[in-house]
């Protein structure tokens, strides 16, 4: 409804030697109301859970959010150093109870209205494939005496930036979940929506969430699998299929040798953007907006690369009401907030001295954005639709900053 919003926030304990995270409960109508001493004082916000708690995702129905945690359960389960998924109601007082321990470790949790999704690496080889097989064949691998882990390639790449390429593929995986009792279990064994194919999504060092889109139908971003050229381009394309399970995939950009990534269907699912790049040669290409009308099966530009706007857009996040899409692009060394509306009227949001702005989304005070500089960490702010202004509503790294003497950031441009 865009009256509340979850916060996660990292504070490393020096002494451990670890971040502590906490998951904060935002009440944005509180907010809105608060006196700027108020403000300050963090009343609006609610401390919901500490320790290992990252990834806050939340429920269709807006009564619970989910997290990821390696925190143990009090029980004697083999996997209770996994990272887990975790429950924790969002409208009344109560603990965090595990929802689902997987046999593996997970990552990039996102709650859609299939189900929960989680990125997992697995192996795709052999006789069986899925999370319980990487497992059983990572056990089998440990009882041999584990230590050396060796590879054998016989073909290009090896590495993808800091670490060494092996047998296991990142892939995505639905999980079921139903209501029960006022609560939600989860039901029957995860989807491999890649299933025993060679390719990875989240895809490469910085992929994510992003990678994929779910809206009944599901697109995937990812290299085309085992491409012989896959060492020297940076081609990755745009799959759709009914669903995580049963049919192949359709290929959406076949003819494009470049990068296409960040897809994201319309809140009403009846289209699907994404970000593309033309060159297939290096990772900085010139981005553009591609649109693709899932009935018609017709693919259009929105946004062509240098033509239609300077920058290059970074991300996408459709309008609630289905009839722009929000954007951040780098302009003048700050991260700026842009919407483009389907017949291609770009705005940029905001102010450029209050330095650079990412989306969380939207509410019913306005664009929830968090806003930071190279000069002071993010903090949340509530910005109008129309960028015309802001308020600032959450102060972590106030007192810190105020004890230490930064010198001032200037811009430096040429022609």
């Amino acid at each position: 409804d865009g009256k509340r919003a979850v916060l996660s926030t990292k504070e490393y304990d020096f002494k451990a030697k670890k971040f502590d995270e906490t998951l904060w409960m935002v009440d944005l109508d509180k907010a809105a109301a608060l006196g700027d001493d108020a403000l300050r004082k963090h009343e609006h916000l609610t401390p919901l859970v500490s320790g290992s708690a990252s990834a806050p995702c939340w429920s269709p129905c807006g009564e619970w959010i989910a997290f990821l945690s390696d925190r143990e359960d009090g029980k004697d389960d083999k996997n209770k150093a996994k990272t887990a998924v975790w429950l924790l109601p969002a409208s009344r007082p109560g603990e965090a109870t595990l929802l689902k321990r997987f046999p593996v470790d997970v990552s990039d949790l996102d709650w859609t209205s299939d189900g929960l999704v989680v990125a997992a690496r697995v192996y795709v080889d052999g006789d069986d494939a899925g999370m319980a097989a990487t497992a059983a064949r990572d056990e089998e691998i440990e009882k041999r005496g584990g230590g050396l882990d060796a590879h054998l390639f016989k073909r290009l790449p090896v590495r993808e930036w800091d670490r060494w390429l092996d047998a296991k593929f990142a892939h995505p995986f639905l999980q079921r979940v139903e209501r029960r009792d006022g609560s939600y279990v989860c039901v029957g064994d995860p989807v491999d929506g890649l299933h025993r194919i060679p390719t990875s999504c989240p895809s490469g060092a910085f992929g994510g969430k992003g990678d994929w889109a779910v809206h009944g139908r599901v697109a995937f971003s990812c290299r085309p699998p085992l491409a012989e050229d896959e060492a020297w381009t940076t081609n990755r394309h745009i799959y759709t299929k009914g669903g995580f399970e049963g049919e192949e995939a359709t290929c959406l950009t076949e003819e494009n040798p470049g990068y296409d990534f960040a897809p994201v269907f319309s809140p009403d699912g009846s289209q699907l953007a994404w970000l593309t790049m033309a060159g297939g040669n290096y990772e900085s290409d010139a981005v553009g907006v591609r649109l693709h009308d899932v009935k018609a099966g017709t693919t259009t530009d929105l946004l062509v690369a240098e033509q239609d706007f300077a920058w290059s857009p970074q991300s996408l996040e459709w309008a609630k009401d289905g009839t722009a899409i929000y954007f951040h692009a780098d302009v003048k060394a700050r991260r700026r907030l842009c919407s483009i509306s389907l017949t291609g009227a770009i705005t940029i949001l905001g102010d450029d001295d209050a330095g650079s702005t990412t989306l969380q989304g939207e509410s019913a005070q306005g664009l929830l954005v968090a806003r930071d500089s190279l000069s002071r960490p993010a903090e949340l702010a509530l910005l109008r639709e129309d960028g015309a202004s802001e308020r600032r509503i959450t102060f972590f790294n106030d007192a810190k900053l105020a004890a230490v003497d930064l010198a001032a950031v200037q811009d430096v441009s040429y022609r």
